[in-house]
């Protein structure tokens, strides 16, 4: 009772969905049903034994939604079709199997297309469909030929008498065949029935009836190509389909066609003595030289067939004859790295050889057979939405499915290439989308493990990380940024910066944390555009007894959003509000009081520009910083912000919340001192525009932008013009 209702329900659901998709259909263009009969051969099938049958309600909705919805380029039809005829081999010799016998013949796939006739065939000889399939399976979806060939095998441990009558060779997929096709008619010949023959001319109905013709055991697909898609008659345009969507089925894909061949050239007479002579002198050295007369008659015979003339006959040209390398288990059979480079350079077109393999076979409810590639320079317009970052390919059954899972590929993943392929994976109509957001998100695990694993592998040699690094650091950190709290971590780890004690050197947080000074509690970093830019920023000028990491990627600016904290220890710029030195401070509470006026008439110069203006106990050579508060932008931030379209009108920028300052003094300085001279003389206009002066050079040396940088240089220049009069 609960299998009906659970059946009756997923019956409304798919009436629901398909009443939805038709409306869509509906305003943009009526669907198209046909009232002509179709045509059959005449000497094959006899008019009276013709049964008319009408489709399902839900084929008949369905298959205009497939036609003119799902199915978005008419090239899938002939990987829908091939992969049918591969299913129904592989039932053939399960069901063999599970008898306890064998198939004798190869078990293949041939088309053959004919330009005359404007037609394409395609036949597998496989398990077959009698009368009764043909109409349950391609006149009705509700139910799943596939689904309940597995079900039945399982209710009958594999032993049914009949097993043959249980299959069901096509899924929805075949429907494509209506992309290109005006007629499609499929002859088909199961061991426990004669053939019939299936036709149709698309929604409306089909014809069933008995086929009187030679036919063995399998199915023919006759497809009768419709005038605007006559491209598809084209012998290469098959070719290349199959090599792109069907290269690795398992079973043999044959084309029949024109075929060049080369015939063998006759010796001469003279050839043939002159060989006869050499035969002879080899002879007497046959021990000197072992092997040598059958090489030179094997390049002999080689050499009169490349010499012989070229022919061309029909006849059947395989098109997948190389063998998936992901299938192939190294822990059976070592698999050399010759053998991967090739693959990796036929996958990816790129000129140059990977840096980093993973080849796994995963086991378990989804088995799935896993190889990556780590390229070995750096990825092209990553950050370019309109890009492609995803390269990793999908195969079920051996069949691309797509080569689209940025759903379960992070963007940071652009660096890798590869094949995931599985047999188990559930796929919707199309095949073209995974079903299921937890085989999207197994996939996502596998891919982000075997790509962590692979970096990791790179790690244990400090030259070849370096150069990874230099190439896909930055999607290392891309990846810290986007991933999960977990991933992140383990992401970090791979992270490497130059220090202020490194000597150009690029180091590990791990490292960096096992040198830390006594007492240290916090990370210290500095942000910049530029290496250049930061080694001159004044902050570090307090920092020469502690190690400071340098990051100079715009992108840092959003790992430490992200991360925040390594290993307990939190990050800390320099160049912020909130460091904290293991060293003691010096007491400053005299020189507060002592530039307690100083402090006052600052603020009031410099207004709304700073939050805080305070005396720092650790400048020595500069007389005066700036400082970001707590929660206000770094200057990089800064400068990434008001890069970015529409920052002109972004309150949280105008506002200055989080642009505010805090601007620190050395009160030992000379220049502070004078200008505290000039405030106590009473000359507040003076000390107003040189405070403005100062405060505006301390926002350039530590990579602030201005806002007015005429009114800036203004002010520079009337200084040097009174310093010159004054000489």
């Amino acid at each position: 009772m609960e299998h009906e209702l659970n059946k009756e329900k997923n019956e409304n659901e798919i009436d629901i969905e398909t009443q939805k998709v038709m409306e869509e259909i509906k305003k943009d263009k009526p669907l198209e049903h046909t009232n002509e009969k179709v045509s059959l051969n005449t000497e094959a099938v006899k008019e009276e034994e013709e049964e008319t049958h009408k489709f399902d309600a839900q084929v008949d909705s369905l298959l205009s939604i497939l036609i003119n919805s799902v199915y978005s380029s008419k090239d899938y039809f002939l990987r829908e079709l091939i992969s049918n005829a591969s299913d129904a081999n592989d039932k053939r010799k399960k069901v063999a199997y599970t008898k306890g016998e064998s198939v004798y013949e190869e078990l293949s796939i041939k088309i053959l297309p004919n330009k005359e006739n404007k037609t394409i065939t395609i036949t597998d000889n496989g398990i077959g469909m009698t009368k009764a399939d043909l109409v349950k399976y391609l006149g009705s979806i509700a139910t799943s030929g596939t689904k309940e060939f597995k079900k039945k095998i399982a209710e009958n441990g594999g032993g049914s008498a009949d097993m043959g009558a249980l299959i069901g060779q096509f899924g929805l997929g075949f429907y494509s065949a209506f992309l290109v096709a005006d007629q499609v008619d499929v002859i088909s010949k199961n061991e426990n029935d004669v053939a019939h023959i299936w036709s149709s001319r698309g929604p409306g109905g089909f014809v069933v009836a008995p086929y009187h013709s030679e036919a063995a055991q399998g199915t023919t697909v006759v497809l009768h190509v419709s005038e605007r898609c006559t491209e598809y008659l084209e012998g290469k345009k098959i070719e290349d389909l199959v090599k792109v969507h069907s290269a690795f089925i398992e079973y043999p894909i044959y084309l029949f066609g024109q075929i060049e061949k080369r015939s063998k050239k006759e010796p001469t007479a003279e050839e043939i003595k002159e060989e006869n002579e050499k035969e002879d002198a080899e002879e007497k050295d046959a021990e000197k030289d072992a092997g040598k007369e059958e090489n030179e008659k094997e390049d002999a015979e080689e050499l009169n067939e490349e010499e012989g003339e070229v022919r061309t006959e029909e006849g059947y040209k395989q098109l997948n004859s190389q063998k998936p390398l992901w299938a192939r288990n190294p822990r059976d059979a070592p698999i050399s790295q010759e053998e991967y480079a090739s693959f990796y350079k036929g996958l990816t077109n790129d000129w140059d050889k990977h840096m980093a393999v993973n080849h796994s076979f995963i086991e378990g409810d989804i088995e799935m057979q896993v190889l990556l590639f780590i390229q070995n320079r750096a990825p092209f317009n990553m950050f370019e939405r309109t890009k492609k970052t995803c390269n990793i390919k999908l195969y079920v059954q051996n069949v691309l499915v797509t080569s689209d899972l940025k759903e379960a590929v992070g963007e940071w993943m652009s660096f890798v290439h590869g094949v995931i392929s599985s047999k188990d994976i559930p796929i919707n109509v199309s095949r073209e989308i995974v079903q299921g957001k937890s085989v999207m998100n197994l996939l996502k695990r596998v891919i982000t493990k075997k790509v962590i694993d692979m970096i990791k592998d790179l790690e244990g040699n400090r030259e070849e990380y370096l150069k990874f690094y230099k190439n896909c650091g930055t999607n290392i950190k891309l990846g810290v940024y986007q991933e999960p709290a977990e991933t992140g971590k383990r992401l970090a780890k791979f992270l490497r910066y130059q220090t202020t004690k490194s000597n150009g050197e690029f180091v590990s947080l791990d490292e960096y944390v096992g040198r830390m000074a006594k007492g240290q509690k916090q990370l210290y970093v500095i942000t910049g555009m530029s290496l250049e830019e930061v080694k001159k920023n004044p902050a570090l000028e307090a920092m020469q007894n502690y190690e400071v990491i340098l990051m100079v990627d715009p992108i840092d600016e959003f790992v430490l959003q992200t991360m925040q904290k390594y290993e307990n220890f939190e990050f800390q710029r320099i160049t912020s509000e909130g460091l904290e030195l293991p060293e003691e401070k010096e007491d400053m509470k005299n020189k507060e009081e002592e530039f307690k006026e100083f402090i006052q008439a600052t603020k009031e110069a410099l207004g709304e520009s700073v939050e805080n203006v305070v005396i720092s106990p650790l400048l020595r050579e500069n007389a005066c910083t700036v400082k970001s508060s707590k929660y206000s932008y770094s200057s990089t931030m800064e400068h990434l912000m008001r890069a970015q379209p529409g920052m002109e009108n972004n309150v949280m920028l105008n506002s200055g919340y989080m642009t505010r300052k805090i601007f620190e003094i050395n009160p030992n300085h000379s220049i502070i001192q004078g200008l505290k001279r000039v405030l106590e003389r009473g000359d507040k206009e003076e000390f107003k525009s040189v405070v403005g002066l100062l405060h505006e050079t301390s926002l350039l040396a530590c990579g602030y932008s201005l806002p007015d940088t005429a009114n800036f240089t203004s002010k520079v220049v009337d200084y040097i013009n009174k310093g010159v009069n004054m000489g």
